[in-house]
């Protein structure tokens, strides 16, 4: 009686810090989302950009439906995204994607308070969730369409249902019922993560190992009440979700594409990009070193903490927090779920052909710094583990003072991280200015032509038909299949309109079939191809 009248005052505190946890969630994540929104820079990210485009064309296409998903990029973020981008206002502006982030950020900030609960004080909860909850790079990315906040909700909550899950096994007399709903919800986690970002197949295969592992060193305890028949019993649907999540994502490949590995082998993969767009003095310094993809994704995870000295003293604090927890007890075990990415990322740098550039080591640029954050869960949690430590050793009258004094640190830290410009923020704005200026330009060019076919190649500047505000089922693009080959061979007969950005397969297009095409214009815009834009002759606007 008296541990279920503990647990019941426990849980009665954790759902009151929960809801004070919800409302900050909400007010931080709509008043940095207005700030961003409000100086035009939630469309910074070319690949923001992109993800609206996908998600877009699942209904706004020449061939709506299913197929417009793509071979390369997981459908999670764009399923998501869809019915909100059937609005063209949220479209257009991008809210419709960055609506997804938020929710992802909400969530994320909830599953943080939860997950350090399950093994941890409210002391070292608070200070945990300020950390990830207040984090610069983390407001930016939510207020974007990039996929980086949902996966990190998918990774956090995967990590507290498993907590969960061991804590429920280690308990008796164990509720079967209730192992099943924990294992269940744990799997959805998962699968939202694999369907979100490839680190999430690597993060279930790394889940499902620790915790077997975690469950079988208790195995002492789970004889007396629950056998290992009986886990199994009760986990099964878990299992089939997890495994659904790779096989679907498979299968449509396999359907759509004619190869189950068209999104790991295809022209449009990680490796085959990474290639194409390789510049000379631009070579991965992490390739096939293992040493130095370590250390380079080390030191762009501090960074993305905070920048400076103050990222590696969030990171050596974390590290003595995790080492206390996990010498004191085996419930902590559960924390090393969020170390995986160190281990995913750095095999992923020296043999997957994913770079990551920062300005202050060679190559000197900006490319992927915003993959650090993954680390971020993990630095959160030992840090509250740290100050939860040191706040044992206080007398008690002076334990909440030092909670509220680190977390009014860790808001400091954030306006440092602001007037810096965050990590991810100073990338996005590298990366695009010159893209936008180019899209600028291309939809001022392409406005005139509203409502008119197109032939264009949307992959790399769908940006522009964004900006002017151009319907994709008016554009013949790469993602018709049919049409597109067709009008390749054809250009003038298959659009009114065909817009030729060089080297890309519409210009190779106009080159091989000029015929029936007159030049309307062209467009030259510092760091991007030239681009020229020519009427047809011929086109009756027929669907040919």
């Amino acid at each position: 009686m008296p541990q279920q009248l503990h647990s019941e005052v426990w849980r009665d505190q954790l759902r009151r810090d929960l809801r004070l946890v919800r409302w900050l969630a909400v007010a931080i994540s709509l008043a940095a989302f207005l700030y961003y929104f409000q100086t035009r820079q939630i469309l910074l990210y070319g690949d923001a950009v992109a993800h609206i485009h996908i998600a877009r064309r699942l209904f706004d296409s020449l061939t709506p439906g299913i197929s417009n998903l793509g071979s390369v990029w997981l459908p999670a973020p764009h399923l998501l995204m869809c019915p909100l981008l059937l609005s063209d206002w949220m479209w257009r502006t991008g809210v419709g994607g960055s609506l997804v982030s938020m929710a992802s950020f909400f969530a994320a900030s909830v599953g943080m308070f939860r997950l350090f609960r399950q093994f941890g004080r409210r002391s070292g909860a608070w200070v945990s969730t300020a950390i990830f909850g207040l984090n610069a790079n983390v407001l930016y990315m939510q207020s974007t369409a990039m996929t980086e906040l949902l996966y990190l909700a998918a990774l956090i909550w995967s990590a507290a249902y498993a907590a969960e899950f061991l804590n429920q096994i280690w308990t008796l007399p164990l509720d079967e019922v209730r192992l099943r709903a924990i294992s269940l919800k744990g799997s959805l986690a998962l699968f939202i993560a694999m369907w979100t970002r490839y680190d999430g197949w690597f993060q279930t295969a790394a889940t499902v190992v620790i915790v077997s592992l975690l469950v079988l060193t208790g195995s002492g305890r789970v004889a007396i009440g629950l056998t290992l028949k009986k886990i199994l019993r009760a986990t099964w649907p878990a299992w089939l979700l997890i495994a659904a999540a790779p096989a679907l994502w498979m299968g449509y490949n396999a359907r759509v594409f004619h190869n189950a590995l068209e999104f790991w082998n295809g022209p449009y993969s990680a490796r085959a990009i990474a290639k194409r767009t390789e510049k000379a003095g631009d070579v991965n310094p992490g390739d096939h070193n293992l040493h130095d993809a370590f250390i380079y994704f080390e030191k762009c995870a501090k960074e993305d903490v905070a920048q400076g000295f103050a990222g590696g003293l969030v990171m050596t604090l974390s590290i003595f927090g995790i080492g206390f927890a996990l010498f004191r007890g085996r419930a902590a075990w559960v924390i090393l779920l969020l170390w995986v990415p160190l281990i995913f990322y750095t095999l992923s740098i020296a043999y997957g052909g994913v770079p990551i550039f920062m300005p202050f080591w060679r190559p000197w640029g900006y490319y992927n710094v915003r993959y650090g954050m993954q680390l971020l869960p993990a630095f959160a949690v030992g840090t509250g583990l740290f100050a939860q430590w040191i706040s044992f050793l206080l007398p008690q009258k002076f334990r909440p003072i030092f909670v509220y004094a680190v977390i009014a640190c860790v808001a400091l830290l954030t306006v440092r991280e602001w007037n810096k410009v965050p990590f991810t923020l100073q990338e996005a704005r590298y990366n695009a200015r010159t893209r936008m200026m180019f899209e600028t330009k291309l939809a001022k060019a392409l406005q005139p032509f509203k409502g008119e076919r197109m032939l264009m190649y949307t992959a790399d500047y769908a940006g522009a038909l964004q900006n002017a505000g151009i319907h994709e089922r008016t554009v013949v693009n790469e993602s018709n299949w049919t049409l597109w080959n067709e009008a390749l061979t054809s250009p003038a007969e298959r659009a009114g309109i065909i817009v030729a950005i060089d080297h890309d397969p519409v210009s190779e297009a106009v080159e091989s079939h000029p015929e029936d095409l007159e030049h309307v214009a062209t467009i030259e815009s510092e760091g991007k191809p030239r681009t020229e834009i020519y009427r047809s002759l011929i086109y009756t606007g027929g669907e040919r």
